[in-house]
């Protein structure tokens, strides 16, 4: 029936074999005097049946589950994000364990994936809530924490961002925030980061909100406060920058610099085109993988080192 599931049970039935035997030859248990005939039989008509093992219950007879749960923080899956599950889901998949992503402070009604799952390994990028921590590692999983190595992604990027604006000779720079509300955290890590840099180097600082409504009216502001540079949140914050300065007469970038964050599509595609910073997000999603199958196969939490080592200033036409 549409919904049902077939259990090892019809395939016992229509084999006509005992419900151990069908556990035994599904789960290529050694040890067992079952003829090849039969262990073909049951093979044939489990098939037949679209017969698919449950996950929990071969995860609590197997001990794993070969599910490796990622913790995202709150932030829109962009083309950022993709890039570090895309690389972190091909490096598991070729090692036979899936990736599933979860937020859990999206919901606080359904069951967390970690109970519902039961994954060998969750991983977060961001520190984790001590009640989330305590509710995950009761459920049995192992938890991999994150501390001091991944804490260049909030200051690598800004850091290199202001270094490249005060080396063109700017000395009165902006920072444009996002209007994503889910990124503020981020986003306030990252201006002040720009703002510690500029006036550690006696520049002026000021920063705003920038988006696709307001671009126009900022951008006049600053101009006329004597801002000659931009330092962006990310690329859209700076293409919205670039627009506004662009319908507001000024001129990129002789009159005003505007420098991106994270190298995504767009700042290629974009006239002028976006000068920006580039981080290896795929590196590090193949390096956490590595990472999360090493504690799953019983290892040592490995050192991933400086993930963010290979972060670079790509020169182009707003900077």
């Amino acid at each position: 029936m549409p919904g049902q599931r077939t259990t090892a049970t019809d395939v016992a039935k229509a084999a006509g074999v005992s419900r151990a035997t069908v556990s035994f030859v599904l789960n290529a248990t050694p040890g067992q005097s079952i003829s090849d005939a039969v262990r073909a039989r049951v093979l044939a008509e489990a098939s037949r049946l679209g017969y698919m093992p449950h996950p929990q219950a071969r995860a609590l007879a197997s001990g794993q589950s070969n599910i490796v749960l990622m913790v995202l923080p709150e932030w829109p899956i962009e083309y950022v994000t993709r890039q570090l599950l895309d690389e972190a889901t091909v490096e598991l998949d070729e090692a036979g364990y899936s990736l599933v992503t979860m937020d859990p402070r999206r919901s606080r009604r359904a069951t967390p994936l970690w109970e519902s799952l039961r994954p060998d390994v969750v991983m977060s990028i961001d520190p984790l809530a001590p009640k989330v921590l305590e509710s995950i590692e009761r459920s049995g999983a192992v938890v991999i924490k994150h501390g001091p190595e991944m804490l260049p992604m909030y200051r690598v990027g800004p850091d290199l961002q202001v270094g490249h604006l005060l080396n063109l000779g700017h000395t009165s720079i902006a920072y444009a925030h996002t209007p994503i509300a889910a990124m503020r955290d981020l986003d306030q890590e990252r201006m002040s980061r720009i703002r510690r840099g500029a006036e550690a180097a006696g520049a002026a600082f000021r920063s705003a909100e920038v988006s696709a409504t307001n671009a126009q009216e900022v951008v006049r502001t600053w101009s006329r406060a004597g801002v000659t540079a931009v330092a962006a949140f990310n690329d859209d914050t700076a293409a919205w920058t670039i627009g506004g300065a662009l319908r507001s007469g000024l001129r990129v970038p002789d009159d005003l610099a505007v420098l991106g964050h994270d190298d995504s599509p767009i700042a290629a595609m974009f006239v002028p085109a976006i000068s920006t910073i580039h981080l290896d997000l795929a590196g590090l999603g193949r390096a956490l993988a590595q990472q999360a199958l090493a504690v799953a196969r019983g290892g040592a939490q490995p050192d991933i080192g400086d993930p963010f080592s290979h972060a670079r200033l790509i020169r182009r036409e707003s900077a």
